[in-house]
């Protein structure tokens, strides 16, 4: 099978989920005997595609008349996992799969003004005229459902998603340590986060401290404010997945109180590397993270700070939630997910453009 995959979230410098999604994708696709996968870019590949086929474009407003222009011969499946431009103006002999991260563009969430616009504009287009959709959990199929109820649900297939970074031994911080990963942003709830922190009992306060990681976002003025004003805190910005890794392995609680994710990464990373997870029972959160997690409203900061009190002083608890967070995470791998995608794209009736499956 010959697939075309778009893999400009995964060359930039700072990797956003869903570059972190398109990278374990892509990954994996290429250890595949029964794929022959080109990566179409717009930067140097990261090391980790150093060698795969792939294709250059000009970055900006011209890489997708490229790509369109490129596809209209290639006579391969074209795989779309961040941009709806492609898909939405592809001719009617192109196959492409969409893949469905969230539906952020349509909430009330500030987010990147450009993406929300043409997400707005053309993602109902691009679902409809692709042969398949790769939702990466099931809420958000449904939420897509819900906004354009004249798609079917069999248009839809979930593939979730894998793990972003390596499981390390663990280690003891010198105190203890909640972590919260994410661009700083209302959607990501880490105002919240932190007020509950400051609802802790002192004694607890002062040994526990709140390490919040990520790039700066939107709406953050507020939030990097407390973050360097309000003891305990500390903010410490983007990190690689190398770093990553390091941090998670040295932490005691990961607290993802998301207020709406797609799929939920920093969770299935914290389950395999042996942290106790405090996460939304909202969302895709609940779907994803099933019993292994300790599930709050992120609307409700004492919800929030019970939550953090629980997994800070009852030791059988994050015990328990340590072992099913390690079954978990056995149901969501890169190869799992891959499987899936492949399996949608072998049952569609596109034997004479992917030349014979």
């Amino acid at each position: 099978m010959r697939i075309a995959i778009d893999i400009r979230e995964a060359c930039r410098r700072q990797l956003a989920g869903k570059g972190r999604w398109t990278l374990g994708c892509a990954r994996e696709l290429l250890r595949r005997p029964d794929v022959n996968l080109t990566l179409l870019a717009d930067a140097p590949l990261p090391p980790e595609l150093a060698g795969a086929d792939s294709i250059g474009f000009r970055p900006g407003v011209g890489w997708h008349f490229s790509a369109l222009q490129w596809l209209a011969t290639a006579r391969a499946v074209y795989l779309s996992p961040t941009s709806c431009i492609v898909p939405a103006f592809a001719g009617r002999k192109s196959i492409s799969a969409v893949v469905l991260h969230d539906m952020i563009a349509f909430s009330r969430e500030p987010h990147d003004r450009k993406a929300k616009c043409i997400e707005r504009l053309l993602l109902s287009r691009a679902l409809r005229r692709a042969a398949v959709v790769l939702s990466i959990s099931d809420a958000t199929t449904r939420e897509a459902l819900r906004r354009f109820p004249t798609l079917s649900p069999e248009h839809f297939a979930t593939v979730y998603a894998g793990p972003t970074c390596e499981v390390l031994p663990r280690r003891q911080a010198p105190a203890r340590r909640i972590v919260c990963i994410g661009t700083l942003c209302p959607r990501k709830n880490q105002l919240r986060l932190m007020r509950a922190f400051q609802m802790l009992p002192l004694d607890l306060r002062e040994r526990t401290t709140l390490t919040l990681v990520g790039a700066r976002g939107w709406h953050d003025e507020e939030i990097v404010r407390m973050a360097r004003e309000v003891q305990g805190i500390e903010w410490i910005g983007y990190v690689d997945d190398t770093s990553w890794s390091s941090i998670l392995a040295e932490s005691s609680i990961l607290a993802f109180p998301s207020l709406e994710e797609g799929f939920g990464l920093p969770v299935l990373d914290a389950f395999r590397q042996g942290v106790p997870v405090l996460t939304s029972g909202r969302s895709s959160m609940r779907e994803i993270a099933g019993s292994a997690a300790l599930l709050v409203d992120p609307l409700d900061e004492r919800s929030i700070c019970a939550g953090l009190h629980s997994l800070l002083t009852d030791s059988l608890l994050c015990k328990r939630l340590v072992n099913e967070g390690f079954e978990r995470a056995e149901k969501f791998t890169w190869q799992a997910c891959v499987e899936r995608i492949l399996r949608a794209l072998k049952s569609l009736n596109t034997r004479d453009i992917m030349g014979g499956l």
